[in-house]
């Protein structure tokens, strides 16, 4: 699966997971349409055999916030009902407080989960 979704780099026989701005997902990115060039919605749904992982969720959607489009942020959000989805809610928090204070990612990082918890959803965490 690591090699499948371009998950972790590798250096010697020590394996670490990718940042965002490494992992191949701007071609990923490209392929959704602003809604205004689209007629019917196109975002990719995964299948149940092949889900996708967290991950890619999270830095897919890094991807979509930095570039501006807040349609397609909804958009995906909504589709892969990740407003409702637990587990990626404290994935995402767990990634916030990992991330270097100051740096672009945390930065991107708690504007979503923000953006997320402003639009009433149930993103917020609780624990």
């Amino acid at each position: 699966m690591a090699d499948k979704h371009d998950l972790v780099e590798h250096k010697g026989s020590t394996l670490k997971l990718k940042g965002w701005v490494k992992r191949k997902l701007k071609d990923e990115v490209k392929k959704l349409k602003p809604a205004s060039q689209q007629t019917e919605m196109t975002l990719e749904t995964p299948t149940i055999s092949q889900p996708r992982p967290l991950i890619n969720h999270v830095h897919l959607l890094m991807h979509l916030w930095k570039n501006g489009d807040q349609s397609l942020v909804d958009r995906y959000l909504q589709q892969h009902s990740l407003t409702r989805h637990k587990l990626f809610q404290h994935i995402l928090q767990a990634i916030i407080e990992l991330a270097p204070a100051g740096s672009e990612e945390r930065a991107l990082l708690e504007s979503l989960s923000n953006y997320m918890v402003g639009q009433g959803s149930s993103a917020q965490l609780t624990f």
